[in-house]
């Protein structure tokens, strides 16, 4: 066997021994914290304060605007679709699909407080922050 070959092998022994020693909750998100989230995300939920591309929503824009989650359900205004979470450590992915589009995102939730943050554009944000040209659009939520 030549040397290529030998080294290709070993670190697929090596990453299988690592992996094995993981539990699949560490690698994939912990099941129980996810039915959790997904219990206590249900409702309501009042737009406090949302941005896109670093640029705040002009006051008033979002008053009387709400995200209800209803069982995997979630209604955006009068936009209907579906959507998964998937908790880590910090804050929790979330997916909302719409027909053939899913904007993904992620989200922090604490208590009746939620922030969500998604990538308009095909990517997941990395923190809740937008800027110019990030394609990041933010809301700030609270339980109604």
């Amino acid at each position: 066997m030549n040397g290529f070959i030998k080294f290709a092998i070993s670190l697929l022994v090596i990453l299988a021994i690592g992996v094995a020693f993981f539990k699949s909750d560490d690698l994939f998100g912990d099941t129980e914290r996810a039915d959790n989230d997904r219990d206590a995300i249900q409702g309501t939920w009042a737009v406090t304060y949302a941005e896109s591309n670093g640029i705040p929503a002009p006051a008033g824009m979002f008053d009387h605007s709400f995200i209800t989650f209803t069982g995997e359900d979630i209604v955006i205004q009068d936009r209907q679709g579906s959507f998964k979470i998937r908790p880590s450590r910090g804050h929790g992915r979330i997916d909302v699909s719409y027909g053939l589009r899913t904007d993904r995102g992620i989200y922090l939730l604490d208590g009746d407080h939620l922030i969500l943050c998604f990538h308009t554009n095909g990517g997941r944000p990395d923190d809740f922050e937008t800027s110019p040209h990030s394609y990041l659009t933010l809301f700030e939520l609270t339980r109604y």
